[in-house]
């Protein structure tokens, strides 16, 4: 059995949908690797981490600490005083520590996996290349506030890194870099008639990063009757708020478990990722959403981003620029697609999403690790 230790949170849905600093598809993505890892090789992950909160006083001043234990993986949360410029300081020795103590006391650690390499964690990451030698790999979703010096740093303590950024694997000058996007665990079509409206869907944060002004802004130009446009996610967003009240064919669900979430998946026309490409952070992530709406097989409307891999150019309908004006041709197009036309592209689709599903993405990172 491997025996893996995992440096990063994983959380139970309950503790997702109340915690406003949990994300959503982070959770997602983790949970995925490792429980698609347990199942197609013999080990026992632990998982070592903390709850994120938002920094006192918009989050609050202590973090419990806590014991994780869901679909038989193992893991403890240290807690924490949630204050500014003290908690790095916090996280940096209490990581250390127990580190350290799981690696004494404890049988050995085949190979640990990082999920992201944040700055207050080079000590320990430091100290289990010198004197434990155990093979680190970093699995890097995006950088601690675009601090790509720290990165560095961090990076060359870790025997292999896996990019989920395509542009930022790119841009890699480590001698061990590998393009790794994740997956999704399984297709989850239905096949019943779909409804006459067609429903475009949002995913994600409510904030700047994720596109959702721009989107609502060129919504409300649309004007074909039977669009309507389904948003789930995290936050506040006054001008989401405002339009929900004004125009009817916009709807708001909040935060939806995932089996609520499959449900509304299931009845859209098509997936909508406005993500910006000017924004900063955007060239060193991936929107791995994108691969859950492949699960679906519907059309999916994107903007081209640095962390998307050129396969997708012929699966995906991209916004040639992120204005309102565009957005809005955009949606217009597909949704006068003819029969033809929406097939061409679920079938484009076919062709990639198969090499996507975890089980695949897992034997290819077990093939790389040589195990």
């Amino acid at each position: 059995m491997k025996r893996i230790l995992w440096i990063g949170e994983v959380f139970e849905d309950k503790d997702v949908y109340v915690e406003k600093a949990i994300s959503l598809a982070a959770n997602r993505w983790q949970l995925g690797f490792i429980t698609s890892l347990r199942n197609y090789c013999d080990s026992f992950v632990y998982i070592l981490g903390r709850l994120p909160r938002q920094t006192f006083p918009k989050g609050k001043l202590f973090s419990p600490k806590k014991s994780f234990l869901e679909r038989k993986i193992k893991g403890k949360y240290f807690g924490y005083l949630n204050i500014y410029g003290i908690r790095n300081i916090i996280f940096r020795r209490k990581y250390y520590n127990k580190v350290k103590s799981l690696l004494k006391n404890n049988e050995p650690f085949d190979f640990i996996i990082v999920y992201n390499l944040e700055p207050y964690l080079f000590k320990t990451l430091l100290y289990i290349k010198k004197k434990k030698n155990i093979p680190i790999y970093a699995m890097i979703a995006d950088i601690y506030k675009g601090n790509l010096r720290g990165y560095h740093k961090l990076a060359k303590l870790c025997d292999k890194i896996f990019y989920l950024s395509y542009g930022f694997y790119k841009e890699s000058n480590h001698p061990h870099a590998y393009f790794f996007e994740g997956g999704f665990e399984k297709y989850k079509i239905n096949m019943k008639p779909q409804p006459k409206k067609k429903v475009l869907l949002y995913t994600g944060s409510l904030g700047p990063h994720g596109g959702i002004d721009v989107l609502l802004d060129g919504f409300v130009l649309v004007k074909n009757i039977d669009a309507e446009l389904w948003i789930c996610g995290k936050g506040k967003n006054e001008k989401l708020a405002k339009l929900v009240n004004q125009y009817s064919n916009i709807k708001y669900f909040g935060v939806v478990s995932e089996e609520k979430l499959q449900l509304i998946s299931n009845k859209v026309y098509a997936f909508v990722n406005p993500r910006p490409p000017d924004f900063k952070e955007n060239n060193y992530n991936f929107p791995s959403k994108i691969l859950e709406y492949f699960s679906y097989q519907k059309i999916i409307i994107s903007t081209k981003t640095k962390g998307l891999s050129p396969e997708y150019d012929q699966a995906l309908e991209y916004i040639e620029e992120l204005t309102p004006k565009k957005i809005a041709e955009t949606i217009e197009r597909i949704l006068n697609f003819n029969d033809a036309e929406y097939s061409k592209k679920i079938d484009m689709q076919k062709i990639i999403s198969s090499s996507k599903l975890w089980e695949n993405q897992i034997e290819e990172f077990l093939n790389i690790i040589k195990i």
